[in-house]
């Protein structure tokens, strides 16, 4: 499983903890890592 299958599979749990910023934050960082 990619990272980012992974975050999109625990997004609701992570957006619920967090918020909706933080997981805006993870899900660039995992973009630009992929590149």
């Amino acid at each position: 499983m990619t990272a980012r299958a992974w975050l999109w599979n625990k997004r609701g749990p992570i957006a619920s903890q967090y918020g909706d910023l933080f997981l805006d934050q993870v899900k660039k960082a995992v973009v630009a890592l992929s590149k």
